[in-house]
């Protein structure tokens, strides 16, 4: 994708990539941690969205998949 922004002063235009992590509210702190860990940016662009609906068995998958045991 292309971003537009302000940086230090100077209008940039650079290619990004967007990326879209799945997880539940317990799990975010850890994966923002993570993610500023990894990333190269200073400030990486890290928001999260509430979920205000979804399909019961979508959501229940979220919530198997984000735990710690289902990663052992």
């Amino acid at each position: 994708m292309r971003s537009v922004y302000r940086w230090e002063g100077l209008l940039r235009d650079d290619a990004e990539v967007l990326l879209l992590i799945k997880t539940t509210n317990s799990a975010y702190q850890a994966l923002e941690m993570r993610l500023k860990a990894l990333h190269p940016y200073d400030v990486p662009e890290i928001i999260a969205f509430p979920v205000v609906a979804g399909s019961a068995e979508y959501l229940s998958w979220v919530m198997a998949e984000s735990t710690t045991a289902s990663h052992e």
